[in-house]
Parts: C-alpha cells; structure tokens; sequence
C-alpha cells in the first residue's frame, strides 16, 4: 500500500558505499487481502507463496539493525599471536562510526513506512535514534543546482529511479521496485552524478544527512 501508516514492508535491502557489503530479506505480512496482494504483486513481482515463507518483519528489521552495526564497527585482521602467520579477525574498540541510511524518497515514504511499522508493533524506535538519514532526491536536487545547469545532471526533469537507471545508466538491467536492485541503481546514480562533479558520493551525503527524532 501507499499510506505511510498502514503500509507493511515486504522486503529490505542495503547496500554500504565503499565495501559493498549487502543485506537483503522478504518480510512476511500480518494482514494481506488476496485483492491486496495481487496489487502489489504487479508493482514488485514477489509472490504470495514467496512472502508466505519469510520472516516476520520483527525478525528481519533486528537483523538489519545487526548488520548496520557491523557497518559501523568494521572487522580488521589481526595476528593471533606476536609472530604468528595465522590471523583472525577482531573488532577493534572506539571505531564506531556514523552510518547514513539513503534511501529514493526516503523522508516521505521508506523511512516512514519503517518507522510507522516498528511503532504499530511495540519495537523500540531508540536504534532509529543512532543512525542519520539522508533523502537521496535532496542529493539529486543538490547535484543538479552543483553541476551549474551542466546537460549530464540537470537536463532530466524525471527523478523516479527507473528514470534515472535509463538516463544515466543506460536502463542497466535490474528489477524495478526489488529492495536490493533498487539499492544497487540508487548507489551507481549517485556515484555517476558525484564523479560527474568531481566529488565522492560521502561527501555531499554529510551536507543533507539529518537525525531523526524518534520522539517527534
């Protein structure tokens, strides 16, 4: 569905700028009318039988939060012993660093949409409290007034990701409205827009990143 505050999420995907790290799940509805279903089917193509077999979303958003964590206390190898040749990997103390969720149209539907579901089942919103979040049509917007009416950014007035996936990365072959192909797309369109202005895609993500207030 498209209301932020009844709509239930039915697949999560993330893809981490720099080391490609990735998480993709389905979530499995509580309630989903046959009528319902067959409506979103044909926006994103899971099936029934497919969502009748994952996880509850309670399961798939702590295993998400797991993931953002990783994220931001990466892994580094170390030896097991001075000397020692074998290495096993630790994670180092106070390298915790800030993690940016981007998502297309995020502040007015995929952020809502999470947060509005986590409400409706009684999680905690506090984890939502630790991470900044960034609408990737403001990064867009931002890259247009950058680029200085430069044809390559600003001369495509459709900012839809299926718009921008055919304008700038030759309609690549993806599956339209999957989390994780849509993460995929979101990430090279706004690595061609920050090459385009000679720039990396972390730093102009710092200049509309913004907290969100879980208690608002």
């Amino acid at each position: 569905g498209l209301d932020v505050l009844s709509a239930e999420v039915v697949e999560l995907g993330a893809v981490a700028e720099g080391s490609g790290a990735a998480f993709a799940s389905l979530a499995r509805p509580r309630e989903c009318s046959p009528s319902q279903q067959g409506r979103s089917e044909k926006v994103h193509g899971i099936s029934a039988e497919e969502l009748s077999g994952a996880p509850a979303f309670e399961d798939v958003m702590n295993n998400f939060h797991v993931f953002l964590s990783g994220l931001a206390s990466p892994m580094a190898a170390a030896a097991i012993a001075k000397g020692s040749r074998r290495q096993c990997m630790l994670r180092e103390s106070g390298s915790q660093g800030d993690i940016c969720l981007v998502a297309h149209n995020g502040i007015r539907f995929d952020f809502a949409v999470l947060v509005a579901q986590c409400f409706r089942l009684g999680l905690s919103l506090r984890r939502f409290a630790r991470y900044l979040y960034c609408d990737s049509m403001d990064l867009l917007r931002l890259m247009q007034g950058a680029s200085g009416g430069a044809q390559s950014l600003s001369e495509h007035a459709c900012l839809k990701l299926q718009c921008l996936n055919c304008n700038f990365l030759k309609g690549r072959s993806c599956r339209a409205h999957r989390a994780l192909d849509d993460a995929h797309t979101l990430q090279e369109v706004l690595e061609h827009g920050a090459t385009f202005l000679g720039t990396q895609v972390v730093d102009i993500v710092r200049q509309v990143a913004r907290p969100m207030d879980v208690a608002a």
